[in-house]
């Protein structure tokens, strides 16, 4: 029995483009059959390394002149996915003179993915910390995922602040917020003083199991028109008397 592996790419105009990537033949009675083997998977990889460096080569040429530029170096990035860390060799080519360069190099592979993390896994890095602590996300990840032991509680901050700010940048330029005609707005109550809040978090022994701890996440608000309240709670925790 066959199984081909192929990816099937529509664009806007609703053209089809497949591009087969390979062939495996399999038992359709053999257990050990199921799924991809470790050399399936090697052959794979292979694969998208292979068309990784066909892309890099179509784009060898100069945008402007159509012309080869010469090839300074070799190189090889880290992508990291969801299902582990793909090595992509590539090279840097010398800039050509018609380009009117600021750089006198170019990396072919930064310029087809910026990142070295596919949007997927920022995606789920994302989501979790705004869940949990950024420690705990990493843990977690390198626990059900292949994500490699580089990803840490630091991976997670930096790309989590990556992504807001990117975010906030895409926020230039528009309206303000507040409802309503902005002729009205002088006539909106002032606001009070400023508040200032403190927060912070950690882990308590738990009182009947010592050998476990569970997160706190407590703060103090500070004004000068109103008094100072403190706050405190567990985070997903369904019985809040369960530590006392």
């Amino acid at each position: 029995m066959q199984f081909i592996i192929q990816l099937a790419v529509v664009d806007k105009s609703g053209h089809h483009h497949t591009e087969k990537l390979f062939t495996i033949e399999k038992q359709s009675d053999a257990p050990n059959d199921l799924g991809l083997s470790l050399s399936e998977s090697k052959l794979l990889l292979n694969t998208i390394q292979k068309q990784a460096a066909e892309y890099l080569g179509e784009h060898r040429a100069c945008p402007c002149c159509q012309r080869n530029r010469r090839i300074k170096g070799k190189q090889t990035i880290q992508y990291r996915t969801l299902f582990g860390i793909i090595p992509v060799e590539g090279f840097r080519v010398y800039r050509c003179a018609c380009e009117k360069p600021s750089a006198q190099t170019a990396s072919l592979l930064n310029h087809w993915c910026d990142s070295h993390t596919h949007p997927e896994l920022r995606s789920i890095e994302t989501r979790w910390a705004s869940l949990m602590s950024y420690g705990l996300t990493a843990n977690l990840l390198k626990d059900i995922l292949p994500v490699g032991e580089r990803c840490n509680a630091s991976t997670v901050r930096n790309h989590l602040c990556q992504i807001a700010q990117r975010q906030e940048a895409e926020l230039d330029g528009l309206p303000d917020f507040l409802p309503g005609d902005p002729r009205e707005w002088e006539k909106l109550p002032k606001p009070g003083k400023p508040m200032t809040e403190g927060i912070d978090g950690g882990y308590v022994r738990n009182r009947d199991d010592r050998k476990h701890h569970f997160e706190i996440i407590v703060g103090k608000s500070f004004a000068a028109n109103a008094p100072t309240k403190r706050f405190g709670f567990v985070q997903c925790l369904e019985n809040p008397m369960a530590f006392g």
